[in-house]
């Protein structure tokens, strides 16, 4: 009588399930990551002698892209607010929200901008908030990926001045940065950056008659003097390794979307500006506020580990069938 053993293909399936499994294992957390955010709190514009302001220009716009697809454009000339997801099983950022969501199982990127407040000159004031977010995971994609997003804020407009008007501008701001690389990805980089600025360019010729770009340095500013310059509002973030996990947090602990006053009180960073005499003419004075996200993401190899239990499985399966030719009752 001959026995036949009938569990060898189940053996050869479980060795395979079992290094295939322990390599998807290793992989499933392998994150690269970015988040921006900007929150610019109690903007107040004042002139000496006092102006009357045109009618101002508002940008809002959000945008964002996962492995080549890309959200509709959301917001733009007019509006105050946007928001912009690219199509993924990840988290959704709802409109007017600035939470981190952080590192997930799921890839997704987003923006998001709102402009709460808008005052041209005087009190009370205006307030910009921006993030931009985005996560690559191993949620089923293969080969290298990439995601980017941006949220764009912005406001401008028309004054005429009597000669020797002096500009003052007096913020608040909150920052917080992250770009990460977790230890088990092949490759892979992640980028943050965020931009503040403000500018009065001549309208005849274009000319630029002041900048303040608040880089942490007091007394660099151009066409003026900037006396309160808490921290920059102008940089880079990045991971610059594989594992790398870089956060810039300013102003006040993580990131706080507060919405109106109490901004010091919060924390947050101080930032002022003097002009020197602007000369009699008709200007435009621009406020802008940016933050982005750049991410690619390389997967891992299987582990050494996994592979080595893949082929002790193989190996065993080839003795087991090599046993199973000699055996006869």
């Amino acid at each position: 009588m001959n026995i036949k053993l009938s569990f060898g293909k189940s053996l050869l399936a479980s060795a395979v399930s079992l290094g295939l499994g322990l390599g998807v294992a290793s992989n499933a957390q392998a994150n690269a990551y970015a988040v921006s955010f900007l929150n610019l709190d109690e903007v107040v514009l004042t002139t000496t002698p006092l102006i009357t302001a045109g009618t101002s220009n508002v940008t809002s716009q959000s945008t964002a892209i996962l492995n080549g697809v890309a959200a509709p454009v959301s917001g733009g000339p007019g509006a105050l607010s946007s928001v912009a997801n690219a199509p993924s099983a990840g988290p959704v950022r709802a409109p007017l929200t600035f939470n981190q969501f952080g590192t997930t199982a799921a890839s997704y990127s987003n923006a998001a901008t709102n402009i709460p407040s808008q005052q041209n000159e005087g009190a009370p004031f205006t307030q910009t908030l921006n993030i931009g977010e985005t996560n690559l995971a191993a949620d089923g994609t293969s080969g290298s990926t990439n995601t980017e997003n941006s949220s764009l804020t912005g406001f401008s407009f028309t004054v005429a001045v009597a000669a020797n008007t002096v500009f003052t501008l007096d913020f608040y701001a909150d920052i917080y940065m992250q770009s990460l690389l977790t230890a088990d990805l092949a490759g892979g980089s992640a980028l943050g950056t965020l931009n503040a600025v403000a500018e009065l360019t001549r309208d005849s010729d274009g000319a630029s008659i002041f900048r303040f770009a608040p880089n942490g340095i007091v007394g660099d500013a151009t066409g003026g003097i900037d006396s309160a310059d808490a921290f920059s509002l102008n940089r880079n973030n990045t991971a610059a390794s594989i594992p790398s996990n870089a956060i810039v947090d300013q102003g006040a602990v993580g990131i706080n979307p507060l919405i109106g006053a109490g901004a010091a009180a919060a924390g947050f960073g101080h930032f002022r500006f003097v002009s020197n005499a602007v000369a009699a003419g008709v200007y435009t004075i621009a406020f802008s506020s940016k933050t982005s996200t750049l991410v690619s993401r390389t997967p891992p190899v299987p582990e050494p580990t996994s592979l080595a239990l893949m082929g002790a499985g193989l190996l065993g399966f080839g003795a087991l069938r090599r046993r199973t030719k000699n055996i006869a009752v």
